[in-house]
Formats: C-alpha cells, structure tokens, sequence
C-alpha cells in the first residue's frame, strides 16, 4: 500500500475504517452458498480484496498474515480491532521467515490463514509463490478468494493495488466460493 497517513493519523483512519465496517454491518447480510468446508487452510487474495476477510465465518479463527510496514501497522489495528488474529511480517528475510514460522504452527493448530498473494508491492494481481511453499510446509489446502460487485458503490483507495471497500452492500459467497458484493 502507497503510504497514505502519517503515524497519529493512520492511527485515526483505522478507527474511521473499523467504525465503517461496524456500521456496514447494519446493511450487511451474509449468505454461505458451497462455502468449502475445509479448515485449516490458506484463504489467498489479491490485495485489492484484502477487506473481504470480513466475511469469514469464524474471525477469531482466521490468521491474516500483514505487513510491517507502516501502512501494515494501519491495517493490522483495523483487522485485530474486528477480532482477527494477525501475523507480522514482510518480504525482507528475518521477517518474511518468522511470519511464515507463525503461520505455519497457527495452521498446524487447526486455524486458518490468510494472505494477499501478490506480494506486499506487486505487481498487482501476479500471484508468488510463497502461499504454495507455505501450504505444502503445513500440508493445508489453499482456498482462492475474491469478490465482485456489478454496483460501483466502492471505497477506493489511491494505492498501488487499487484497494477497495464495499460501501452499504450486501457480502455474499457464491458458489465458486468468492465473495459477491450485491
């Protein structure tokens, strides 16, 4: 993500981001059509979609691996605000293999995980390998997520993956077990 907000203010766009989604749930029924039931296993995304984690079943249960970065710092506070447990880490060595580490014992605990798999700076929409080598270490499967959306009542966010955030819409999942915005 492109460096939006300073420390004090990031701090503040979290909470308006969290109370978002808080008031979203007024407007937000959720519809589970072929879910798979498969657990634990690796929900991999595109960045843009990061914000559809929100309609996991089971929040508490569910390992959302995040950046270090500043901009990661952000979106951690809005993700373990709504009950997701979240991993630290970010591309360089040390932190790429003590949040794979974390990821792997969360799965082999019987948790989910989650990842955006086209890195932490794109390009976006090429997906690394690092969820195969993870699922393979944990022996989980990977379950691809999306969402879309017909109506363009989206948040978007001027990022390098585009970023966006369903505004006042129902989340379904539909049967190719993705995400639908209606």
């Amino acid at each position: 993500m492109v460096r939006l907000f300073e420390d004090d203010a990031a701090k503040k766009v979290a909470k308006l981001i969290y109370a978002i989604f808080h008031m979203q749930e007024m407007f937000t029924h959720i519809v589970r059509v072929d879910f798979p039931d498969v657990s634990p296993c690796i929900y991999a995304m595109w960045h843009r979609n990061q914000m559809n984690i929100y309609g996991h079943p089971n929040i508490g249960k569910l390992n959302v691996m995040v950046s270090r970065s500043k901009d990661g710092e952000m979106i951690a506070d809005v993700i373990e605000h709504m009950g997701f447990k979240t991993i630290r880490g970010s591309k360089g060595k040390e932190g790429a293999v003590e949040a794979s580490m974390q990821l792997i014992t969360a799965l082999k605990r019987g948790e989910d995980g989650a990842m955006m798999v086209d890195g932490p700076k794109g390009p976006p929409e090429k997906a690394k390998n690092g969820v195969i080598k993870l699922a393979k270490m944990a022996g989980v499967p990977i379950v691809p997520v999306s969402w879309y959306s017909a109506n363009p009542t989206w948040l978007k966010f001027p990022s390098w993956d585009g970023l966006r955030m369903p505004l006042f819409r129902t989340i379904l999942k539909k049967k190719e077990k993705s995400f639908r915005i209606v």
